[in-house]
């Protein structure tokens, strides 16, 4: 076991020993297995661990041992062809008898472990098999809620394995464990039950290793490691032992069992989904072994353990997801009858933020053309300017559609001011045109946290080594700037929210306004067709009635249009009409409104303009086409129009007696000769 000297020259070279210790690369393994390791390709020997030999007597290295049975052999060569991890079968080995082989592959090394019990008296088998193991299985499948279904599980596994503690430890989502179940001895009196222990009591790539193995047994804390023979691969590289059972436990962790009074000690991974929920954690003041039969027993009911833990999630998770179906079925009623979507979301019931419960208040934030702003706000807010910088925050910082935190405070450190009301936020992203972002606020829920121990940092500001940890007497925390958390189902009604908004909700929309649009335009020349000057017509007409505004109208015809399509080919004729629309479009300004009437006929409203105004913009039009070119492959011609002009006159009952006059004055500039402009009258 590694001294305290040691481990401070680990933390040196690392920085933080418990989140870089290479756990999987012991170079050794506990006293009570033994391991090959095997190129996986030949079969020949690379590694043993130093306990190989005194069982078997020499085993060379580059030759197959003789002792392992053809059936291991054979798992070894399947694990090999079928890239499978690993393989547990029994076999018969000479000198140990029938017993449980583990073949696992790791790189080009194909290893082999199985246990050797030791005689020595330090290991105490617990007593056999309990006959209530069938009670245990119906006490775990019928309890009714998470914390009963934990309590009868710790329970069920100290009777079977005698261990005097064991802990059913549940992780949050940043690596934190909390007790959520218990079992002890009646003279055992330090309980975790209750207590939060810190991320850095089982680091991140430890978890990892829980995910990948589903028990660990360690019959005694104060070994002495066998060390592997080589403890290289072929290529210089350390074995990486992350399936082995047996794998040396890591002398830090080693060092934390020593200051929590456990010797002999278990690990047995609970998982949920394919993720690790937690462990089931047995613990024993002295060595404890506990034989191979109740070993399987106990993981036997882990497993029923995590069956029925599946189905209460489950169950609580098809719940909360009713309710909020309900709620989201109404939002999407509103949704779908609702002229403006934002409306929809904020006004009348149900309301946005009322649909996850817990939250404070909401707000939606526009992006469009550069400028941020906030749209509207219901419920307790933080005011505009701070949303604006909030929102370009996310924008920055998130990569899937739906962002979250119940801890914004310490993410954005701005929002520390609005904790009371804004300790969370989550936040959905619309495609509309003006790149509309939601926030639903949560405010803060002030926590009393009881750790097992106060969290220590590693190195103390002297740099003495203060890890692991000596204290695990409850110590209680205040916990500040968090929100109710977000749970999944919450996250998938916004999730189906916004996909419902973007996928049906703005795209019919934009869908009903390109069919607006395609009713109202002439599909040739992009301009307003017929019915939409009509309409625009109506409007400007009641407006010039009304507040006496000067308005003129233009009708413009193409001169000669079907010589250009006889000479040219009706290509030609779309190209001369393409040509004066763009001449049109040019020279409109923002209140004019220029249109294709049908055929080469068009007209031009000139909203503000007398008659002088209406004339001097007719020529500059007439002029501007007769010195243009039209081009139509290999053809180039020119054209010129024909332009009356008419003014809307108070005794005029619509604008169509204007459009009259206008259309009569330009029949009067083509008998005129073309190419000219004449008013009316």
């Amino acid at each position: 076991m590694a001294n305290s000297g040691d481990l401070l020259e680990m933390i040196k070279r690392s920085g933080d020993i418990c989140a870089q210790e290479m756990i999987h690369l012991a170079g050794a393994i506990q006293p009570h297995g033994l391991l090959v390791g095997l190129d996986a390709a030949t079969l020949a020997l690379v590694t043993k661990s130093a306990n190989v030999d005194t069982v078997f007597g020499a085993t060379p290295l580059d030759k197959k041992p003789t002792w392992i049975p053809p059936s291991v052999i054979e798992a070894c060569r399947d694990l090999e062809e079928r890239r499978s991890p690993d393989r547990v079968l029994l076999a018969a080995i000479v000198g140990i008898g029938l017993t449980e082989v583990h073949c696992f592959i790791a790189g080009d090394v194909v290893f082999i472990e199985f246990e050797v019990v030791s005689a020595s008296p330090a290991f105490s088998a617990a007593t056999g098999s309990s006959p209530r193991s069938d009670d245990f299985v119906r006490q775990l499948s019928s309890a009714a809620d998470i914390p009963g279904l934990s309590e009868a599980a710790a329970a069920a596994i100290r009777a079977i394995s005698g261990f005097e503690r064991v802990l059913v430890y549940r992780f949050d989502a940043d690596g934190n464990g909390d007790v959520v179940g218990e079992s002890l001895t009646a003279d055992w009196t330090q309980s975790f039950l209750g207590l939060r222990f810190p991320a850095a009591d089982i680091p991140v790539q430890a978890r990892e290793l829980y995910r990948m193995t589903n028990s660990r047994w360690s019959p005694t804390r104060d070994y002495q490691p066998v060390p592997l023979e080589p403890n290289l691969d072929r290529a210089g590289q350390p074995l990486d032992l992350s399936l082995s059972r047996y794998r040396s436990v890591s002398p830090v962790h080693r060092m934390y069992q020593r200051n929590i009074g456990v010797d002999g000690a278990m690990s047995v991974s609970v998982m949920n989904d394919g993720k690790l929920w937690g462990l089931v954690i047995g613990h024993h003041r002295q060595p404890h072994f506990v034989p191979e039969t109740i070993r399987g027993e106990v993981v036997g009911l882990v497993h029923v353990f995590a069956l029925r833990l599946d189905a209460l999630l489950n169950r609580e998770a098809r719940a909360d997801l009713e309710r909020g179906m309900q709620s989201y079925l109404a939002m999407l009623r509103k949704l779908a009858t609702a002229d403006d979507f934002l409306v929809a979301l904020t006004e009348s019931k149900p309301d946005i933020f009322r649909l996850l419960p817990g939250c404070s208040g909401m707000a939606l934030v526009t992006d469009s053309d550069g400028t941020t702003r906030p749209v509207r706000s219901v419920g307790n807010a933080p005011p505009g300017d701070d949303l604006i910088a909030l929102a370009a925050w996310i924008r920055s910082a998130a990569q899937a559609p739906v962002f979250f935190t119940d801890n914004l405070s310490s993410r954005f450190p701005l929002f520390s001011r609005h904790r009371e009301t804004a300790s969370g936020v989550l936040a959905c992203f619309f495609d509309d045109a003006q790149h509309t972002m939601m926030l639903v606020f949560r405010p803060e829920i002030i926590q009393s946290v009881s750790w097992a121990g106060k969290p220590e940092k590693l190195v103390g500001p002297d740099g003495k080594l203060s890890l692991p940890r000596m204290s695990f007497d409850r110590w209680a925390e205040v916990r500040r700037g968090y929100s109710q958390p977000w749970l999944a189902w919450e996250l998938d009604i916004a999730a189906i929210i916004c996909t419902t908004v973007n996928d049906v909700v703005i795209r019919q929309t934009q869908i009903a306004a390109e069919l607006r649009n395609l009713s109202r335009t002439d599909p040739l020349t992009g301009l307003f067709n017929r019915r939409a000057f009509s309409e625009t017509g109506d409007v400007e007409f009641l407006r010039c009635k009304r507040f006496g505004t000067p308005t003129a109208i233009l009708v413009i015809d193409v001169d000669h249009f079907k010589r250009i399509n006889d000479d040219y080919g009706h290509g030609a004729g779309d190209a001369a009409l393409v040509a004066l629309a763009t001449i049109l479009k040019a020279s409109a300004r923002a209140t004019d409104v220029p249109a294709r009437f049908g055929g080469e006929e068009f007209v031009f409203l000139l909203v503000g303009s007398d008659a002088s105004g209406a004339l001097e913009k007719a020529e500059r039009i007439r002029m501007e086409t007769a010195k243009n070119t039209v081009t139509s492959g290999r053809h180039r011609f020119g054209m010129t129009v024909s332009i009356g002009i008419a003014q809307f006159l108070k005794e005029d009952q619509d604008w169509l007696e204007a459009f009259s006059r206008a259309d009569k004055a330009m029949y009067q500039a083509k008998s005129q000769g073309r190419n000219r402009v004449a008013t009316e009258g």
